[in-house]
């Protein structure tokens, strides 16, 4: 494997291993920093006569639309959406592939995933707000509070004053308990998904989980087939390894 020199002010930021799609036959370390993607020639697994050489791409070459950066992630392939080409590269780890985009998308916008999901969920709030004359965090946090029939009797007491005051809050009311609606709806879903993400996490959890343990089962074994513990190191060692199965 080359290796590559850092810049004084360079930080590396994010590892792993990749393809580049138009060439799979050589396997590179692909480094993030704070300047740059690296693409540094991994291993040996290739045409010896062809010379594979370092790749770097310059964080500023990404094109930014929106204030998003234009890295497209489908699957294994990632789309680089540069100010001169398309670059696809291949992470065949998704956990991995993820974390590759997350890392530029904060480098380049200065904030996380989940600021810029806060960040979209405000301004969806402040549309409706504007749409419907209403202030909907004040709304749900009564509504939470006394429910959403409170709140309608307390736009209908309102209007009681005068009979156009009474039609805008009436009206108001109903956009209220529409928007609330929609909102626990909304909600109501995402709970319904974290649990089956949290419930796919698990399994994938005590998948690893087994597979940990009958790799450490196998290495023992292997241990003891070529003479580097006793039978009895053996027993006492998978006894272990088994307890916390």
């Amino acid at each position: 494997m080359n290796t590559y020199t850092f810049d004084q002010d360079e930080v590396l930021l994010f590892r792993c291993d990749a393809y580049i799609a138009d060439n799979s036959t050589c396997l590179y370390r692909l480094l993030v920093t704070n300047k740059y993607i690296v693409f540094v020639p991994y291993n040996s697994n290739y045409d010896e006569e062809t010379n594979y050489e370092e790749r770097k791409i310059s964080l500023s070459e990404i094109k930014i639309f929106e204030g998003q950066p234009q890295v497209k992630f489908y699957n294994e392939t990632i789309e680089l959406y540069l100010l001169n080409e398309v670059f696809s590269i291949i992470i065949q780890d998704k956990k991995q592939a993820k974390e590759f985009v997350s890392t530029i998308n904060k480098q380049l916008t200065g904030k996380s995933a989940y600021e810029r999901n806060t960040e979209k969920v405000g301004k969806a709030i402040g549309v409706i707000d504007n749409a419907f004359g209403i202030n909907t965090v004040e709304s749900l946090k009564e509504i939470i509070t006394n429910g959403i029939g409170s709140k309608i009797n307390i736009f209908g007491k309102l209007g009681k004053k005068s009979n156009e005051k009474s039609k805008n809050t009436t009206e108001k009311a109903n956009n209220v308990e529409q928007t609330a609606k929609l909102i626990f709806s909304s909600i109501k879903t995402k709970d319904q998904k974290s649990e089956q993400e949290r419930q796919i996490a698990e399994e994938k959890a005590k998948n690893e989980a087994f597979d940990m343990m009958c790799d450490k089962l196998i290495k023992i074994k292997n241990l003891l087939d070529t003479g580097a513990i006793t039978q009895e190191e053996y027993e006492r060692s998978k006894a272990e390894i088994m307890s916390h199965a």
